[in-house]
C-alpha cells in the first residue's frame, strides 16, 4: 500500500476577475489543500486586485497566463490558435507539478492540448457545467429576447454552427476532452449532459461550501416588508427577468404585502435589467448591489427572509446552498441542477420560472410560512449534512491520490 503523499497541486481556471459560483469553489478548495500541507498554484488569464489578495492569504501562489512578447493579447476565448498556444505554455510550467485540477472552458482544452503526444500529471477535472455556447445544438437552451417594453422567452435550439471556425473548436473539443484522465460533476444533471457531449461517464458529487464554526439561527422578523434577494452574474440565461417579473406580479395581485428584492452580482446584462426597472416603474421595490465584498454578502444573506432563484439550467446552483446555510428557503428553476440541492416542499420549491403566476403562487406559500421557518430549518440542515467542501476535498484528494499512485506505479 503506497502512503499518501503532500501533492503539488495546479489549478486552471479562464479568468478570476467576478465572484461566481466556479471562483467561490476554488477559493474553498484551495483554503482547504493547503490547510492539508499541499502546495497549490493557481494558473489564470487574469486576476482581480480582489483574487489575488484572497488567494496570497492563502498561501497560494498565482500564474497569470500570458504569450511571451505579446502579454496583452486576449488568450480567454475559443480561437483554435490560442487554445494551442496557451497549452504549449502550460505544458512547460505544469509538468513539475503531481496533479492538474482544471476547472471551466477554455482551461479545459489549454490542459487537454498540453497534455497531446507529451507525458503529463494526471488531469482532473472539476466540472461545473459544459460548454453551453458550443454545444447549443445538443441541447434546448431557453432565451430571453428584451426590447425596453417586453420581454417575451422562447426555445432556441440552433441546428448548425455558425461558422467554420466554431465548428473547428468543436472538433478540437471533441478530441481533446477524451485526453483528461478523470471527470467530476456537480450534480447528476451536468454528469448527464457530459455523457451526451462526450460519451463519457463521469463521477458525480456535489460540490460545497465552506461550513461556519457555528451554524447560524435567524431571528425573528421585526419588519413587515418581506425581503427576497438572489445572487447572480448578471447575464442573459441566469433568468434574472423572470425574478423580478414575478415579484412585480406578485405586488400587483397582493397590493398589501410590503415585497422587495435585492439582486447582488455584476455583469454586461445590467443596462437591460436597469431598463427593465425603469420601464415597469420598480425602482423602490428591486435594487441592483453590484459586487459586494464577502462580508457585504454575508449581511445580505442574514437580511433577507428567502431566495428567488431562476437560472433555466444552471448546472447546481451554489446560491441555493448559500441560502440554505443562513436558513433561507429557496425557490429554483424546476429544471437543472438546482432541483438537486433544493428539497421541494421541503427547504423550497420548485417552479417552471417562465410561468409568473406559478412563481407568484410559490412567492405566497413561502411568505406564509415565515413564521415558523421550518423550511429555512430544514435547508440549513440539509446543506450541512450535504454540501460541505471539506467532504468534496476530501473526496478530490482520495481521487488526486489514486491518479499519482497509478502513474508512479
Amino acid at each position: 500500500m503506497q502512503l499518501e503523499k503532500k501533492l503539488k497541486i495546479a489549478i486552471a481556471h479562464p479568468k478570476f476577475n467576478e465572484f461566481g459560483g466556479a471562483e467561490r469553489v476554488i477559493l474553498n478548495l484551495c483554503w482547504h489543500w493547503v490547510l492539508n500541507g499541499h502546495s497549490v498554484t493557481v494558473f489564470s488569464f487574469c486576476f482581480s486586485k480582489e483574487f489575488k489578495t484572497q488567494f496570497l492569504n492563502l498561501n497560494c501562489r498565482i500564474k497569470k497566463v500570458n504569450i511571451p512578447f505579446l502579454p496583452f493579447l486576449i488568450i480567454n476565448d475559443l480561437k483554435p490558435w490560442n487554445i494551442k498556444l496557451t497549452g504549449l505554455i502550460l505544458r512547460a510550467h505544469m509538468k513539475n507539478f503531481d496533479i492538474v485540477n482544471v476547472h471551466n472552458s477554455p482551461a479545459t482544452l489549454w490542459c487537454a492540448y498540453a497534455k497531446k503526444r507529451k507525458k503529463m500529471p494526471p488531469i482532473v477535472w472539476s466540472c461545473h457545467e459544459y460548454d453551453r455556447f458550443l454545444y447549443r445544438s445538443v441541447f434546448d437552451d431557453k432565451i430571453e429576447v428584451y426590447d425596453s417594453k417586453t420581454v417575451t422567452a422562447a426555445y432556441k435550439k440552433d441546428t448548425e454552427f455558425p461558422n467554420a471556425l466554431t465548428q473547428r473548436v468543436l472538433e478540437m473539443d471533441q478530441k481533446l476532452i477524451p485526453l483528461i484522465d478523470h471527470i467530476v460533476c456537480n450534480s447528476a444533471f451536468t454528469a448527464s449532459n457530459i455523457k451526451k457531449v462526450y460519451g463519457i461517464v463521469a463521477d458525480n458529487y456535489p460540490f460545497g461550501i465552506k461550513m461556519p464554526k457555528q451554524h447560524y439561527t435567524k431571528p425573528k422578523k421585526s419588519t413587515h416588508t418581506v425581503q427576497f434577494g438572489v445572487v447572480s452574474r448578471l447575464e442573459e440565461q441566469k433568468g434574472l427577468l423572470h425574478a423580478i417579473r414575478a415579484i412585480h406580479a406578485f405586488q400587483l395581485k397582493y397590493p398589501s404585502v410590503a415585497i422587495k428584492l435585492d439582486i447582488v452580482g455584476a455583469g454586461g446584462f445590467r443596462s437591460v435589467i436597469e431598463n427593465y426597472i425603469s420601464d415597469h416603474g420598480l425602482h423602490n421595490t428591486v435594487k441592483l448591489h453590484g459586487f459586494v465584498s464577502e462580508g457585504d454578502l454575508i449581511a445580505f444573506y442574514k437580511s433577507w427572509d428567502a431566495v428567488l432563484y431562476c437560472p433555466f439550467n444552471e448546472p447546481l446552483g451554489l446560491v441555493p446552498i448559500e441560502a440554505g446555510l443562513y436558513q433561507l428557503p429557496v425557490i429554483v428553476s424546476d429544471h437543472g441542477g438546482p432541483i438537486e440541492v433544493v428539497l421541494d416542499k421541503t427547504t423550497g420549491f420548485h417552479v417552471s420560472v417562465e410561468d409568473t403566476d406559478a412563481v407568484v403562487s410559490k412567492i405566497k406559500k413561502i411568505i406564509d410560512n415565515l413564521g415558523s421557518n421550518e423550511m429555512g430549518k430544514a435547508a440549513q440542515k440539509h446543506v450541512v449534512n450535504t454540501f460541505n467542501v471539506e467532504k468534496f476535498s476530501n473526496y478530490l484528494e482520495q481521487t488526486f491520490q489514486v491518479l499519482v499512485n497509478n502513474t508512479v506505479s
